[in-house]
């Protein structure tokens, strides 16, 4: 995938739409908002939780792109190949049916999330909602992107993509009823999805490290071919 060329602001606003948890901007799309400024694989580091309805300086280096708050980094982009052993390709009719075994309302832990938030109304939020294939395991869905998602050619903006790649990674390790954050998020765009079209997204469990949870979600097209991947590190907060 080439460069896409953008003016390089100096500064960008994440807005409140794009949450994660109610209180932090999405990782996936604050992420996708900065990787889409660079080439080829990029790997993002979330370093503190995002700010969001705030102006944040763009700091363009050799290494990459910063995003900060003041003196403080909340994230960084730099160039990164991604290295998966294994992708996890579902079937279509696997993630047409996902929904029947998904997260109930009352037990998801970010219901307001802009990806797979199931308070979030249609045309607001994705409304993705990913869940372990009984017997298998990966966690997957169905997902057709509207008109708004994409760009005068009708190709999805890549903010959205990642963020499409960020919550299906979490549903893929099982632990819904465990507060995670992302932590680092890796991807690489093969080939942009079209507006309209349905595709199939799956997460799945790569390893764990202490409180680090590791995960790989992929995005396919109804023909089971790879349109995107990516890695992700997941943590789950200390106890208090």
């Amino acid at each position: 995938m080439g460069r896409i060329e953008l003016f390089k602001p100096d500064s960008i606003i994440i807005p409140s739409r794009f949450c994660g948890p109610k209180n932090s901007g999405h990782g996936g799309y604050t992420a996708g908002t900065l990787a889409q400024y660079l080439s080829g694989p990029v790997e993002v580091t979330i370093k503190r939780p995002i700010p969001m309805d705030q102006k944040m300086a763009l700091v363009f280096g050799l290494d990459g792109v910063r995003l900060e708050e003041g003196a403080q980094e909340v994230a960084q982009a730099i160039p990164r190949e991604i290295q998966l052993d294994r992708i996890e390709i579902p079937t279509p009719s696997e993630a047409k049916h996902s929904k029947k075994f998904s997260c109930p309302e009352d037990k998801h832990l970010y219901p307001s999330c802009f990806v797979c938030g199931p308070k979030r109304e249609r045309g607001d939020g994705l409304r993705v909602f990913p869940s372990l294939v009984p017997s298998k395991k990966y966690a997957c869905a169905l997902w057709t992107p509207s008109a708004d998602l994409g760009d005068v050619d009708g190709l999805v903006k890549t903010p959205f993509i990642w963020s499409l790649l960020d919550c299906p990674a979490f549903f893929g390790l099982g632990l819904t009823n465990t507060y995670m954050l992302t932590g680092r998020i890796s991807a690489e765009i093969i080939e942009r999805p079209k507006t309209g079209v349905p595709y199939i997204v799956s997460g799945w469990r790569v390893g764990q490290d202490g409180r680090k949870h590791f995960a790989a979600s992929a995005i396919f097209d109804i023909g089971q071919n790879l349109i995107a991947k990516s890695t992700s590190t997941w943590i789950q907060p200390k106890k208090n």
